[in-house]
């Protein structure tokens, strides 16, 4: 399933963001590494301390973060946009450099040719869609006074080159032959009659014992699973993006700030097969777009001075409620006050804003003034007026929720004995004699095709968990019981059709890209194990 939407997004967005992101992605995610112990203490540059070890050589801290800040600027000068903040950065940063350094070790390297030609591909240096020399130099002086040097870019972009070229060659690698590929569609195109026992927890609700003391003793049991969450109360001062005055001033701009609004964010313009129109055409789209972001860049600006003076001021003031409403009447901004609301809602009132809760409930009486919260109609600064703490919860006060918890996993647990019952029954019977049995209660076909491209499955005869277990099954045999939707179910294959092959031709390229992928991923596999046995990472970061 990774793999698919990686493809997906290749069609999308093109060869790099394949090239860089697959790697990365399907490795960040599998987290393969040695957990290995390197010291971070002493009185040394703790940028100098190891996060880790690759190919015999240590992984610093500062190398491993600069590689990922390398990584960060090739992606935003090749998409012209921002990438998001990573959250472990020396975990993330060492991964990629492990990667560098296996694919160093193949003795791949980038020419001064080759970062030439990505300079002239890359978003951030183009114009009118061609790589603009004037674009070019501008950014490079952008990233000057940044702080970003020549060589921090060479580094980035001989970074990017190395990964694609390793990716290139993992893909050069895969070669799949036509037989190969006609037996994996035959794999999922035989067509499989089978039947099933489903044992459904709704059917055993009306079993359940709900008298008041078959519930008291479910809650004196797991009473520690149900609680109060904290009550708050707070003063919502808000910044709302229909402001006139902001939208007014959202309004003035050049038509210098248009264009580099455009060339900026060109993907946002793009149409549903990817092309970004020229500015010309869609200008009046653009005004729109930068008004809008303008204005709330604007509103946000002026929520933040206010919760930084109000922070400022309610620190050093004795009666904090009281500075923090002489604030709010000298800036003249709208102040609500709120109902009492929890601190698990995702509202407070009407108002659906699950950050400016989350910032609320962060709150302490010595510092109760909140962040800034950019939310969907406005920004929000909040004053904490009263709190109280998590309880454990009375049952009268989550009666309700105790009842139906008590219905529901006793009704499971009905569904499941009697499907445990039915399944030894039916398993003890000689494998002639089973489909005799009266457990099974659905009947029907189905191939892993249908399930593969989720177009003609019928979740209600067989899960996908089920239709993995049960492909795997000799004919009679019984599978395990597995989850259901809503209960428990096992199935019995009662006989198979092999595949015709009728389609296959004319899906021939398809079934042989989809076995590649495969076969590509089985590759990546080989690799993380390559990894694994030779570099380790520091428990403090993994």
């Amino acid at each position: 399933m990774l793999i698919r939407h990686l493809n997906l997004a290749f069609r999308k967005h093109g060869r790099w963001l394949f090239g860089i992101f697959t790697i990365v992605i399907i490795i960040s995610f599998i987290g393969f590494m040695v957990p290995g112990q390197f010291g971070v203490g002493g009185c040394n540059d703790p940028m100098a301390n190891a996060v880790g070890s690759a190919f015999g050589k240590p992984v610093t801290y500062n190398e491993a973060f600069q590689t990922l800040q390398n990584f960060l600027l090739a992606n935003e000068l090749m998409y012209n946009r921002r990438v998001g903040r990573i959250s472990n950065e020396a975990r993330e940063g060492f991964l990629l450099t492990a990667q560098l350094r296996a694919a160093r070790e193949q003795g791949l390297a980038a020419s001064d040719q080759e970062m030439a030609d990505l300079i002239r591909r890359m978003a951030a240096f183009q114009k009118d869609g061609k790589f603009d020399p004037q674009t070019y130099k501008d950014r490079l002086e952008e990233l000057r006074r940044n702080g970003i040097s020549s060589q921090d870019l060479a580094d980035a972009l001989a970074s990017m080159i190395i990964l694609e070229k390793f990716q290139q060659e993992q893909m050069a690698a895969v070669t799949t032959t036509p037989g190969e590929a006609r037996a994996f569609y035959d794999f999922f195109h035989e067509t499989f009659q089978l039947r099933t026992a489903t044992f459904r927890t709704a059917d055993y609700t009306a079993k359940v014992d709900t008298s008041d003391a078959a519930v008291k003793a479910f809650f004196d049991k797991n009473s520690s699973g149900y609680e109060i969450p904290a009550q708050l109360s707070a003063l919502l001062i808000e910044f709302p993006y229909d402001d006139p005055a902001a939208l007014a001033e959202g309004k003035k701009f050049t038509e210098k700030e248009v264009t580099e609004f455009y060339e900026k964010n060109r993907q946002a313009f793009a149409d549903a097969k990817g092309n970004v129109p020229a500015l010309a055409k869609i200008k009046a789209k653009v005004q729109a777009e930068l008004a809008a972001s303008k204005t709330r860049a604007i509103v946000n600006h002026k929520a933040q001075l206010f919760a930084r003076d109000a922070y400022e001021l309610v620190s050093d003031a004795r009666e904090q409620q009281s500075a923090f409403a002489k604030l709010v009447a000298e800036r003249k901004v709208k102040c609500i006050k709120t109902p009492v609301f929890a601190a698990d809602s995702r509202k407070i009132g009407p108002l659906e804003e699950p950050e400016l809760v989350k910032q609320l409930d962060l709150a302490i009486p010595s510092a109760p003034v909140t962040n800034p919260v950019f939310g969907k109609r406005g920004a929000y600064v909040g004053f904490l007026l009263t709190r109280e703490e998590k309880r454990p919860a009375k049952l009268e006060e989550v009666a309700a929720k105790v009842k139906a918890d008590w219905i529901a996993r006793s009704a499971s647990e009905m569904a499941m004995a009697a499907a445990r019952t039915a399944h030894d029954r039916a398993a003890a019977l000689a494998p002639d004699k089973r489909t005799a049995d009266p457990c099974w209660n659905g009947k029907g076909t189905f191939k892993l095709a249908d399930y593969m491209f989720a177009t003609a499955f019928n979740p209600e005869l067989l899960s996908p968990m089920l239709a993995q277990t049960a492909v795997t099954l000799a004919d009679n045999e019984v599978s395990e019981i597995v989850p259901s939707a809503d209960g428990f179910v096992f199935a019995i294959i009662t006989g198979r059709t092999p595949a015709d092959g009728k389609e296959f031709e004319k899906d021939a390229e398809l079934w042989k890209s989809l076995w590649s992928q495969q076969k590509m991923n089985l590759r990546n596999v080989a690799f993380q194990q390559y990894l694994s046995e030779n570099c380790q990472i520091s428990q403090e970061v993994r």
